[in-house]
């Protein structure tokens, strides 16, 4: 318990300078280039669909449903 919370105090301090020494993160070097972070938005829009969410919602259920139905009659064969 000591040690968690001693981690977690160090982290909670790392984080405050990281935010005070970079103006809240403003003054960081840029990770990816701005044409990079405009492409990967643009095709994240893709993602943003309600109609792909309800097929992802839709396929997952499917096999979830063939796994169970599967696992199912596996099981009531070694019973006979």
């Amino acid at each position: 318990m000591h040690t968690t919370s001693l981690l977690t105090g160090l982290l909670m301090i790392g984080a405050g300078v990281l935010f005070w020494t970079t103006n809240g993160l403003v003054g960081a070097p840029e990770i990816l280039p701005s044409a990079a972070q405009i492409w990967l938005q643009e095709r994240a829009e893709l993602l943003a669909n309600p109609i792909l969410d309800v097929l992802v919602i839709l396929v997952l259920t499917g096999l979830f449903l063939a796994v169970w139905v599967k696992r199912r009659r596996t099981q009531q064969d070694e019973r006979v």
